[in-house]
């Protein structure tokens, strides 16, 4: 169970300290989950997908490397950027597509995994399992529920927002989640997938980013915290005092913005 911090007037829920083959955070520890279990069933080739941006890549072939699986990655064809050449430099085959768009990478990746014999693990860890574990880290929270006004995550691909509103239905926490869209589009299709149709709106509200996902955010130290420059960062502009401010992770290549006491 990654740890509670209370800093200036935010609590922070560091999900981002979760540690596994020198990479941090909830994709990790997901990651890691669904490639033991495929290890386990036999496989040693995990393959998945992920933009030039992405740390996806990157967190698969950490990940395989503690494990002595191989990794293969699909991007986009375009200069490998520093991500994707750590992936390289743990092992990672990197496959390049023409055309670059997410849903044609996770099809590649798909058909990679189905002619080789390999465990396709998906974009942004779509995977009940996923789901599951940043679901259980809800009870984290319990003892300071009453110091919380509202809890603020950044939303990637949504799973993360996912497990945090299912763990706050098993435990019946009745506080309002803020979601911090970067970047992917289908965010409600997730919600509705693991959550329901009509049901994720009572307990979540969605908001856009004010950067695009390729920009860093302006902000990258809150109350004397670091945080991710591609991801995390883009919640500044939303938090107020009494908000659990819920880390998921930390990308490698960090960009020095901004600190900011809230």
């Amino acid at each position: 169970m990654t740890e509670i911090q209370k800093a200036g007037n935010l609590l922070f829920k560091r999900d981002d300290l979760f540690e596994f083959g020198g990479m941090y955070g909830a994709k990790v520890r997901a990651a890691k989950v669904l490639c033991e279990k495929a290890k386990e069933n036999g496989y040693t080739t995990i393959t998945t997908l992920g933009a030039k941006s992405s740390p996806q890549i990157n967190i698969m072939a950490s990940v395989c490397k503690e494990l002595g699986l191989k990794a293969v990655g699909h991007t986009t064809t375009s200069e490998l950027q520093l991500d994707m050449r750590r992936a390289v430099e743990k092992g990672a085959e990197i496959i390049q597509h023409s055309y670059g768009y997410t849903n044609v990478l996770i099809k590649r990746a798909k058909e990679y995994a189905v002619n080789n014999n390999a465990f396709y693990l998906p974009f942004g860890m779509d995977d009940n399992i996923a789901v599951e574990t940043t679901a259980a880290e809800v009870s984290s929270i319990l003892p300071y529920i009453d110091d919380i006004n509202r809890v603020v995550i950044v939303v990637g691909s949504g799973i993360n927002l996912a497990g945090l509103i299912r763990g706050f239905m098993k435990y019946k926490i009745n506080k309002p989640i803020l979601g911090v869209q970067v970047g992917f589009t289908g965010v409600p299709k997730i919600l509705d997938k693991y959550i329901g149709e009509n049901i994720w709106q009572k307990h979540c509200e969605l908001v856009t980013a004010k950067q695009k996902y390729n920009d860093y955010s302006e902000y990258t130290k809150v109350n004397g915290i670091d945080v991710d420059s591609t991801y995390e960062g883009k919640c500044v502009p939303f938090l107020q005092k009494g908000d659990l401010y819920w880390l998921i992770g930390k990308k490698e290549n960090q960009h020095q913005g901004k600190s900011i006491e809230i």
